[in-house]
């Protein structure tokens, strides 16, 4: 084995010690939802092996050998040049890449370009296509959330039809939601609903939410003699999927359909052409495959005459993401009185 020179990393490094860079290398980030990432890390870590066996250029990637790959990207805002970023990145996350100092740095300028196979674009709306144009936006999947129906609980009541009515006074402690904060997809259902029923909606619906855990601990708690269950659990599709069919338990189709949750890419510019290995893997069948079994799906596979819900793309684009999501928290806050 031939043992070439010691690569030269960042300074900069993550919460639990990893570098975020690498110098000559094509670094890239990836924030996928947890119930992609084991499946994507034996897929990416084998492609990568053969990649950097094979190329002068090796490719790095440190968000998958860290914990807690958010901190990370989020060392992305501090960036004071192109030299301090990743040449990819693949993202469910709107916190960096929407909020206003790097779009109007980074984006607006062109230095990242949000990348979209032509195929995709063909296949989505027209509006889509414009939203992907106009804002340099890379659309690469498409995930969900929806609604789940936990049948062993008695009384439940009327069952809700589309998102707004998960705002309404009748579902006051039936709900629980994975998560919020910092959730790209918990921001965006308040935008919904903000955008559909106006602010005090938001305050509305903290009342109604009962219970605030991490996807596993939902499902764990489905048709169990939990007695802090709920009725109604908003999740994300790539966690229902794993919700065992034993459960008593179905999931509520909305009028309005399910809660859109994107997967985006970009790539630097300049480095369009050094990255198209990695291009080409994320646009690849494998990758398909892992998404998936999550339930994300690439936009030349996605039904577009269904009903989606999602926040208006031109509101998002021109608000900095991150002042949305603290003051639709506040409002959050405000009604919210989950079990501890």
């Amino acid at each position: 084995m031939t043992c070439g020179p010691r690569p030269h990393m960042s300074k900069r490094v993550s919460e639990h010690g990893i570098p975020v860079l690498q110098q000559g290398a094509l670094n890239i980030y990836t924030i996928l939802p947890c119930p992609l990432k084991v499946r994507f890390k034996q897929a990416f870590e084998a492609f990568m092996a053969e990649h950097n066996r094979t190329n002068e250029m090796p490719i790095y990637c440190p968000t998958i050998l860290d914990g807690s790959p958010k901190t990370i990207e989020a060392q992305m805002k501090d960036a004071q040049s192109e030299d301090d970023l990743p040449e990819m990145l693949v993202t469910t996350g709107f916190h960096t890449i929407f909020s206003r100092p790097f779009k109007q740095k980074y984006l607006e300028t062109g230095v990242y370009t949000g990348l979209t196979k032509p195929e995709f674009l063909e296949k989505m709306p027209a509006d889509y296509q414009r939203i992907a144009k106009q804002y340099n936006i890379g659309f690469l999947a498409f995930g969900s959330w929806s609604l789940i129906f936990d049948m062993s609980v008695k009384n439940a009541g009327a069952y809700p039809t589309c998102w707004t009515d998960l705002a309404k006074p009748e579902f006051k402690d039936k709900l629980s939601i994975h998560g919020y904060h910092g959730k790209a997809s918990g921001t965006s259902l308040l935008l919904v609903l903000k955008e559909r029923m106006g602010e005090k909606a938001i305050e509305q619906f903290g009342q109604n939410i009962k219970n605030i855990k991490h996807f596993a601990e939902v499902i764990k708690g489905i048709d169990s003699p939990d007695p802090d269950r709920v009725a109604f659990n908003i999740l994300p599709n790539a966690a229902s999927v794993q919700i065992p069919s034993r459960k008593n338990a179905a999931m509520i189709e909305f009028k309005d359909g399910p809660l859109m949750a994107p997967l985006l890419m970009f790539v630097k510019k300049s480095k369009t052409e050094a990255c198209k290995p990695l291009i080409d893997f994320f646009w690849s069948e494998t990758f398909r495959q892992i998404l998936e079994k999550g339930d994300f799906h690439m936009p030349d596979t996605m039904d577009w005459t269904q009903n989606y819900s999602f926040p208006s793309w031109d509101y998002l684009a021109t608000h900095d993401f991150e002042e949305l999501s603290a003051e639709l928290d506040v409002e959050f806050q405000k009604g919210l009185n989950v079990v501890k």
